[in-house]
């Protein structure tokens, strides 16, 4: 049986959106009886979790759960890339976000990316000033993410039509594995 690794480079568990979306999948794939992990940051909401976590190096910076970007966040992220290399050999990776895509173009590994926004229009969102410097960005973050992988991937038919548009190239519908 292959091995897959789900990297979302977040905390994890906490109750926000993106988090429950991968929770779900990899609940599901471990459900199914698939050999599934789940690369996270070293920290999380402290509930429990039920899911097989591999996580990051602990650091003493980078620890709120608050959604967007920060310093301590890239910070996190970057230590995070060599362990990501170790979890990920000889496995499937799956790269959910710019923020794993990234990781696993700098590490060389052949990866799916699983895109659950757009930051081109979400990055803006973050900042008072300046959203077209970060629509710029996250842009560049987006063709980063996708531009390497071997197959894209989306959470819904819009950000699947939205991507194949802003890219040219063919991305599949993931849809999310929620329970009743």
């Amino acid at each position: 049986m292959t091995r897959t690794l789900h990297a979302a480079l977040m905390p994890f568990p906490s109750p926000q959106g993106t988090q429950g979306a991968v929770g779900a999948m990899v609940r599901s794939l471990r459900d199914r009886g698939d050999d599934v992990a789940l690369f996270v940051h070293p920290h999380g909401d402290g509930t429990a979790c039920d899911l097989p976590l591999v996580r990051s190096p602990r650091a003493t910076f980078g620890s709120s759960l608050r959604s967007g970007p920060t310093l301590g966040r890239a910070a996190l992220d970057a230590l995070a890339i060599p362990s990501l290399a170790r979890a990920s050999k000889d496995a499937v990776l799956f790269a959910h976000n710019v923020e794993a895509a990234t990781a696993a173009r700098l590490i060389r590994a052949p990866y799916a990316f699983v895109a659950h926004t757009l930051m081109s229009r979400e990055l803006p969102y973050y900042a008072r000033r300046g959203a077209a410097v970060l629509s710029g960005l996250g842009d560049a973050l987006d063709h980063l993410a996708a531009s390497r992988a071997d197959v894209v991937t989306a959470i819904s038919p819009k950000l699947v039509q939205d991507l194949e548009a802003r890219f040219a190239r063919e991305v599949t519908y993931l849809p999310l594995p929620w329970r009743p």
